[in-house]
């Protein structure tokens, strides 16, 4: 009777890890993706205008909820003077090594994550629809904190980039997600 019984037992066991790793497999997600985003740029400090943002993210999951990247990004701020028919263009770029942490794994992902990198940045001023000034390019370290969520495809990002001397700013970021889904 007690070979029987754990033999029973033996059984339900194996069917019970065995339907487990089967509901595992069904939250797993492909390890490569590639995000591309567009944005709205919102400078810190005074002397410049919101512009755009646009952003490529190849990212590789180390983990199901944790993926580490390589963020590339164009911002372009303007603040111009229609009347006066003159203005400055700021442009802004970084290389960011990222992570994001992924709270669940469901097919809604909020997440939270993190870049260090590289920071240039170059600008223009026009007068009267003419370049009198350029600004050599700066490069500088910096970093970034974000939060947002995935859901399929569709990634939202809020994100704010730390630079020195007040030339940080907020990215607010739509995007879809190239790879990456259920397996």
């Amino acid at each position: 009777m007690k070979k029987t019984f754990l033999f029973l037992l033996i059984i339900l066991t194996s069917q019970l890890v065995k339907a487990q790793s089967e509901d595992a497999s069904e939250n797993t997600f492909k390890k490569f993706k590639v995000d591309v985003s567009l944005g709205y740029a919102i400078p810190q400090g005074s002397g410049r205008k919101a512009g755009i943002i646009v952003a490529l993210e190849p990212k590789y999951a180390v983990l199901q909820q944790l993926a580490i990247g390589l963020r590339i990004e164009a911002a372009a701020l303007a603040n111009l003077d229609y009347v006066g028919n003159s203005g400055t263009v700021t442009a802004l770029g970084s290389y960011l090594a990222t992570g994001d942490y992924y709270f669940s794994n469901n097919s809604f992902r909020p997440f939270a994550g993190a870049g260090l990198g590289v920071y240039s940045s170059a600008s223009s001023t026009v007068v009267n629809g003419s370049t009198t000034a350029t600004t050599k390019a700066v490069s500088q370290f910096g970093y970034m904190l974000r939060g947002g969520f995935e859901a399929g495809h569709f990634r939202l990002g809020i994100e704010y980039n730390f630079l020195k001397e007040k030339a940080g700013y907020f990215g607010l970021k739509l995007g879809v997600c190239i790879g990456g889904g259920r397996k």
